[in-house]
Formats: C-alpha cells, structure tokens, sequence
C-alpha cells in the first residue's frame, strides 16, 4: 500500500505561506519605489538650484513637459562639487518614463553623471515649467527589484510546492482502498 501523501492542512499552509511572501514582496518593493519619489524636491525653470548628491551615478532630470517652452538636455548647465562642467545627456532614447506627483507628470528628459558625491550646481535657461532631479533612481529601483526577485522565487516555489503537495495528497487518498472494500489482486 502507497503511504498517505501530505495532509491537505500541510499542502494550504505551504500555499498560503508562498502567498503570502508574495504579497509582502509586493507591498515592500512598492514602498521603496514610493519612498524614492516621495521625498523629491521640485523647482520651477527658469532658475539655479544646488541639489546635493550623497552617492556617485546617474541622476536622472524630470521635467513637466506641459510648458510652451518645456526643459530639455539642452536648457540644462551642471557644475560638479570640484567646479568642473558636468555634460548633460538626453534621456535613453526610445524610453519614456514618467512620474505623477499630485497633479504633475513629469517626464524623464536628460541625465548627468555624478561622479562624486556632494553640492551639484544646477541652472536652467531658456525653457520653463516644473522639475525634478533624482540622484541614483536606476540603483535604488535595482536593488529594491534584486531583493523583490528573490522574494518572488521563493514565494513562488512554496506556492508550487504546496499545490504539488495537495494534488499529490488527494490523488493518493483517492488510491487508497475505501475501508470493507474487497484488496485489489
């Protein structure tokens, strides 16, 4: 006679339990994107503003495109903490990122390199409308989602790991011989 599979009890605390770090994973990696945007400062182009940068890499320039004259790479002059020029690229090309904040949506529209930490010196000419800089968007959503991936494969397997039990428990009562039923030769 086949032993008894797993108990169904066993096979819907595995499922839920998979279930469940699956939500968490979710509502945490949520937070954390929510937190980065959360906190931003905005300004109003044209102008000059010092934001300062606590870790080197990509910052990334939004801008409320809804202006007659909206910001642009080329609207945007940055000088690095030692004084020296930093160049202003065009957002990733064939990408289009946005960000609402209350009522605005921003659009991501160029990108710096900070390759030290510290006072950025920003100055918009030339074009109007609000903006938004985010120091190290790419590597805090990176890390968030790598921890959220690993999450995710595990809430996943114990939540394929607790259906394979169940089928497995139901398929193998279904086997056993009903009690006062004649044994199978």
């Amino acid at each position: 006679m086949k032993p008894r599979g797993p108990s169904v009890l066993a096979s819907c605390l595995t499922g839920c339990l998979g279930g469940v770090i699956l939500i968490v994973v979710a509502v945490i990696f949520s937070a954390q994107a929510l937190s980065i945007f959360k906190g931003a400062t905005t300004y109003s182009a044209p102008g000059a503003w010092s934001i300062t940068v606590h870790d080197t890499g990509l910052v990334t320039v939004f801008a409320d495109r809804s202006s007659a004259t909206p910001v642009g790479p080329g609207n945007i002059t940055v000088e690095a903490p030692s004084g020296s020029p930093v160049a202003v690229d065009s957002f990733a090309q064939n990408v289009s990122s946005t960000i609402t904040l209350g009522s605005t949506t921003y659009t991501g529209v160029a990108t710096f390199t900070a390759s030290e930490a510290g006072v950025y010196h920003i100055h918009v000419a030339g074009a109007s409308g609000k903006m938004l800089f985010l120091p190290g968007i790419g590597k805090k959503l990176a890390s968030s989602a790598l921890l959220s991936f690993a999450g995710i494969i595990i809430g996943g397997l114990l939540g394929l790991a607790g259906v394979v039990m169940l089928i497995v428990g139901i398929s193998r009562r279904r086997q056993e011989p009903q009690p006062g039923s004649p044994p199978m030769q």
